[in-house]
């Protein structure tokens, strides 16, 4: 997906607004390698899920998104789709 700086901008401050502090922050293991989770000041429910998280940060930044998106595929059904290689 490509934003504009503008939004990238939105996007980074809405995340830094939630996130605690950086020598606050606890670090979990995430799914492998290359993936971490770290605590919220939220709490996941069947409303609030992950993918609700992320359709709501987007729309914060200015990038249109689903009302209610709680599962991955609301929220990737919003993306534009990038233009085909040639």
């Amino acid at each position: 997906m490509r934003i504009s700086e503008t939004e990238y901008a939105r996007l980074v401050q809405r995340i830094e607004a939630m996130a605690p502090l950086p020598g606050k922050r606890q670090r979990h293991p995430g799914y492998g390698d290359h993936d971490v989770f770290y605590d919220a000041p939220s709490r996941y429910t069947a409303l609030n899920t992950c993918n609700q998280w992320t359709s709501d940060t987007l729309a914060a930044a200015g990038i249109r998104t689903g009302w209610w998106t709680p599962f991955s595929g609301g929220v990737m059904k919003w993306a534009p789709q990038p233009a085909q290689e040639r």
